[in-house]
């Protein structure tokens, strides 16, 4: 049986998060595709948290995790298609983590789950 998940070196994302310059401080015309992502996937169970890292042009949407599952990483996936299908005229990208630490600390916190709900989000 074949595992298709990528295993991400904490290393290879701290080169990825070096890109600051581009992060932006707020979500802009990403607010409403963002907090829809996140009120579809933080109804899954195994979720822990979502963030949201704005660029200019597209945004990363990171969902952390407790543990990593194929059942779990298919279930957002399909959340992150159904919404990319409501905003097709959006870019989207996103990462799964099982490991908070790795959320970058520019991230805009989406969901957390000891807030139990999505935040909304000021642009």
């Amino acid at each position: 049986m074949s595992n298709n998940s990528v295993i991400v070196k904490p290393e290879d994302l701290q080169k990825f998060i070096a890109l600051k310059p581009w992060i932006r401080k707020e979500l802009g015309v990403y607010k409403e595709v963002c907090e829809a992502f996140a009120r579809k996937v933080s109804q899954l169970e195994g979720v822990v948290a979502i963030g949201a890292l704005p660029y200019s042009g597209y945004v990363d949407l990171w969902t952390v995790v407790k543990k990593r599952k194929r059942d779990l990483n298919l279930a957002i996936i399909d959340r992150l298609i159904e919404v990319g299908n409501e905003y097709e005229d959006l870019f989207l990208d996103f990462v799964i983590i099982d490991d908070a630490k790795l959320l970058p600390e520019e991230a805009i916190i989406l969901y957390q789950k000891d807030k139990k709900s999505v935040q909304s989000i000021s642009t």
